[in-house]
């Protein structure tokens, strides 16, 4: 986590609907058939004006959303059900989202970029 932790401010807060940020353990984000076998999840969401940051509802949701999984094979179902729609990092039983919203953010780079960094994992979906 501390990986993807690294990479996400610095280039989120180079839109303008992301100039602050940060992340959160709600775990609405994630449905019902995975909750019971994620054992992180953290959601990073962003506010246009730092002062909102804790106080107000976030301008956009769930930018990023990391997850631990207790096993690869949920891991790898749950991958593959978010990148019907969204760009997905999966390392065994980790999984980051990368979501949409950040018009001048590249996503795939975001990815490409946590990947290398920890020299794991596979990139699938939209």
């Amino acid at each position: 986590f501390e990986t993807v932790q690294r990479f996400t401010e610095p280039r989120f807060k180079s839109d303008s609907k992301c100039a602050a940020g940060e992340w959160s353990p709600n775990s609405t984000g994630i449905d019902e058939e995975f909750q019971p076998s994620a054992t992180t999840f953290q959601q990073y969401d962003c506010y246009e004006n730092a002062d909102d940051v804790g106080q107000a509802i976030p301008d956009r949701v769930q930018q990023s959303i990391y997850v631990e999984f207790n096993d690869a094979e949920t891991a790898r179902k749950y991958a593959e059900d978010e990148a019907v729609l969204y760009k997905v990092l999966i390392d065994q039983n980790r999984v980051v989202v990368a979501g949409t919203g950040l018009e001048s953010v590249d996503m795939q780079a975001y990815l490409e970029e946590i990947k290398a960094a920890c020299d794991c994992g596979e990139i699938i979906g939209a």
